[in-house]
């Protein structure tokens, strides 16, 4: 969810959003040797907002070091130079951490060789000299000796060429090359240093040993939203080291724990558009978590918190039938509205931050009335989703952006109906308002009552067929009683319902019944 100003009382709010998925995220993190952790959640269901409220818990501040790393920053670097993004990351996080390296003494026979290696005509001309009785020697002398000197060196070199010298040469240059998957260059060397440092100094005695007090974590977070080489490479470059069996350390660097923080189901489906759908993608990815999947989840904690904090503190206010009405927002259309935002923020299409600008106000609902074939109309009283597209306009501050939140449902399939089928029917009882008409008999009982109406969508191969009724306050409602497919030869793919209220809201704008912002 993005970071919004908030007061004490909403931040309170939102975090406990996180109580359930922060007791089951303890325990997945705590299970023994669980070192690779693979966090997966949808785009917007506020994982990033979760780590930062767990690891700044005392309990896990106690625990845990942590570093967060944010690779969508290296979008616009080159492929090969998004790994020492990462470790030059590392390095600055460890710096800001006050995580400094002093400086070792190198010992003092290695200075002195290193020192003479470099001094040789000195040294020889100072060892000449104390072989002359008068301390002057022919210069011819010193650079006879200097020249055997360097042959003497040359000769060592030449003899000691050996093939395995050859390999290691190789094999150094792979090492060394930045980004290379077996790269054990200087600055990740560093990183291990600086790692090693901090446990140092973070150590405690425990049963007359010293034990480092935290644990080392890395977050990698957002990979499902950086180009797809670049998750590749980065994925590639951690396998190969936990594929390594040369490694001492389990993880990359010597951290204790790497957490890769992304939506699975989007990264399957980056895979397969790289390698096909033939690959195989459980047997690539496994390899980035130590036992299981962690699936983020806060669904239930939402809704809650949308029905109770927010929606129980709304008013609306209208005119029904030439009076003024308050209506607090505990009714059937409270019901309906709370189900489309529940599901609007479980789908991620807004936050529930956005929504709390609402808490305590008042909604005004101007009298509209809708006009349909044979001149007729009825009030927006009367038939509820039209009471539920005005309150979900106010709240998401116009109808074109509720338009362009309701279309990002065209492609969501329908798990189940349930509560939802009245609102359903609502939305067809309107789309279909140019044949029935809503229209009465003499007598005053309906005609329509026991009629079955249908209303078919094209472009989802869906024939949906529905009652609809009418109360004693001449408030329409329905419910469907039959959902078919058009072709028979195709497979049956339920739209959600709130796909059917975009229509609706098409619809209306088309007759200038809504008007555009």
């Amino acid at each position: 969810m993005e970071e919004q100003n908030t007061t004490e009382e909403e931040n309170k709010i939102i975090a406990s959003l996180f109580e359930q998925p922060t007791k089951a995220f303890a325990t997945h993190l705590n299970i023994d040797g669980n070192s690779r952790i693979l966090f997966s959640g949808s785009y917007g269901s506020g994982k990033t907002t979760f780590l930062n409220h767990f690891f700044k818990s005392q309990d896990a501040i106690n625990k845990y070091e942590l570093i967060h790393l944010f690779p969508v920053n290296y979008s616009v670097a080159a492929n090969e130079d998004i790994f020492r993004f990462i470790k030059f990351d590392i390095i600055y996080s460890l710096l800001l951490k006050k995580v400094y390296l002093s400086e070792d003494k190198i010992p003092m026979s290695f200075v002195a060789y290193f020192y003479f290696m470099n001094k040789t005509p000195e040294l020889i001309s100072f060892l000449v000299s104390l072989a002359s009785e008068k301390g002057k020697v022919a210069t011819t002398v010193i650079d006879k000796a200097t020249e055997l000197f360097k042959g003497l060196t040359e000769y060592n070199k030449a003899i000691n060429k050996k093939p395995m010298q050859e390999v290691e040469a190789y094999m150094q240059e792979i090492i060394q090359n930045e980004g290379s998957i077996y790269e054990d260059n200087v600055s990740t060397q560093l990183i291990n240093q600086m790692l090693d440092h901090f446990r140092t100094e973070t150590a405690i005695q425990v049963d007359g040993e010293k034990k480092s007090e935290k644990q080392l974590v890395l977050i990698v977070d957002d990979l499902d939203r950086i180009d797809p080489h670049h998750i590749f490479r980065l994925f590639n470059v951690f396998a190969a080291h936990f594929d390594n069996r040369f490694n001492e350390k389990s993880n990359k660097f010597g951290f204790d724990k790497v957490i890769f923080v992304c939506d699975i189901n989007n990264i399957r489906n980056i895979f397969y558009s790289n390698y096909g759908t033939g690959t195989d993608f459980s047997g690539y990815i496994d390899k980035f978590y130590t036992y299981n999947i962690f699936y983020f989840d806060n669904s239930e904690s939402i809704i809650e918190v949308l029905e109770k904090v927010i929606l129980d503190e709304m008013s609306l206010v209208g005119v029904v039938r030439g009076y003024s009405v308050t209506y607090n927002m505990k009714s059937s259309l409270t019901d309906s509205v709370v189900l489309c935002l529940s599901d609007i923020v479980l789908e991620r299409k807004v936050n529930l931050r956005t929504l709390f600008k609402f808490r305590g106000k008042t909604l005004t609902l101007n009298n509209k009335e809708l006009r349909y074939a044979k001149g007729g109309k009825i009030s927006m009283w009367q038939l509820e989703i039209l009471l539920v597209i005005d309150v979900l306009a106010q709240i998401f501050g116009d109808i074109d952006k509720l338009e362009a939140v309701l279309a990002g449902f065209e492609n969501i399939e329908e798990r189940n109906l349930g509560d939802r089928n009245e609102i359903a029917t609502n939305s067809l009882i309107l789309l279909t308002c140019n044949k029935h008409h809503f229209e009465r008999s003499q007598d005053g009982l309906s005609e329509i009552e026991s009629e079955k109406w249908t209303f078919t969508l094209p472009e989802a191969n869906i024939l949906y067929r529905f009652t609809l009724s009418e109360d004693n306050n001449r408030e329409y409602y329905g419910e469907i009683s039959e959902i078919k497919p058009i072709d028979k030869s195709l497979n049956l793919k339920e739209p959600h319902y709130l796909y059917l209220i975009y229509k609706c809201v098409s619809y209306l704008r088309s007759i200038h019944y809504l008007k555009n912002s």
